[in-house]
């Protein structure tokens, strides 16, 4: 969600193949947000709340973050719960 560049919203969820490596994907998307985090040293407006508690997850053959603000423990208990 790019609307509001000075507050990160992102969210994604990705079915793999199986003997994908779920993990590898995991990986990128923390190395990612920690970038993010540390970008934002640049832009003290930024709101780093949403990229300091984001969530990645394995669970199954699924992979998914999350960067929302305020909303990160929700969304990953929400979709451990369903998947």
């Amino acid at each position: 969600d790019e609307t509001k560049p000075l507050k990160p919203c992102e969210f994604g969820v990705f079915k793999m193949k199986e003997g994908a490596d779920k993990e590898q994907l995991a990986a990128f998307l923390q190395t990612r947000i920690n970038l993010k985090i540390q970008n934002a040293v640049s832009y003290p407006t930024l709101d780093t709340e949403p990229l300091k508690t984001a969530k990645v997850t394995i669970k199954g053959n699924y992979v998914w973050y999350c960067a929302v603000s305020k909303s990160n423990e929700e969304i990953d208990n929400n979709l451990k719960g369903k998947m």
